[in-house]
């Protein structure tokens, strides 16, 4: 019998599939000395439930399992070259279409499950007066306008009228974001461009 090998994609929706995925069910404790310890590598979104789900299979069925937070793009690339047994991506393999960055689907077969579902925020850090901001509200348009660069600046009349109870800074908002190949990344920019079409259409061109 071949090896069959895994990947798993984390979306902002899924369906949890937990421990599932790392052994066969119904292990028994007693033949953990005939399992063979396997290696995963990929997302940091999901790598805090991997890391549960993989302390619940060890106490359960003996089962040895490593995962190492590479980032979605990394564990893919990992998968691909088979020097792990699954890898944990919010992105799917590209097509050679895709430019430099592309990872080809490996030259095995594989099975791609959905295991963790969740949200992306977004953090800010603000201040109005002496007064830490907490209560920010966005708008889905108004924050695709901030990472898109049509807004720019905290006071702007957009941002201040969805926070009539703040007095907005007239201070440059600056957008910080991963300088890495992130999953999370995709799920946001995917967001816009679908969601916000005009906006990451007018951004892109």
């Amino acid at each position: 019998m071949g090896t069959r090998r895994f990947t798993a994609r984390s979306a902002a929706l899924g369906i949890t599939l937990t421990a599932a995925l790392l052994t066969p069910l119904g292990v028994a404790p007693a033949l953990a000395e005939t399992l063979v310890p396997i290696s995963g590598s990929g997302s940091t979104w999901a790598q805090d439930a991997v890391e549960q789900w993989r302390a619940a299979v060890y106490s359960a069925t003996g089962q040895a399992m490593s995962y190492a937070g590479v980032g979605s793009r990394g564990g893919l690339g990992e998968f691909a070259r088979g020097t792990m047994d699954f890898a944990v991506s919010e992105h799917a393999f590209d097509s050679e279409a895709d430019g430099e960055y592309a990872i080809a689907s490996p030259p095995f077969d594989f099975a791609s499950l959905p295991i963790a579902a969740g949200a992306t925020s977004i953090a800010y850090n603000l201040r109005s007066g002496d007064t830490l901001v907490d209560d920010l509200r966005l708008s889905g348009d108004t924050v695709a306008k901030i990472f898109t660069g049509v807004i720019t600046r905290w006071d702007d009349p957009a941002v201040q009228a969805e926070n009539p109870q703040i007095v907005m800074p007239a201070q440059d908002i600056t957008p910080v974001v991963r300088a890495d190949l992130s999953g999370s990344t995709e799920v946001f920019t995917s967001w816009m461009s679908t969601q916000h079409e005009g906006v990451w259409s007018d951004y892109c061109v």
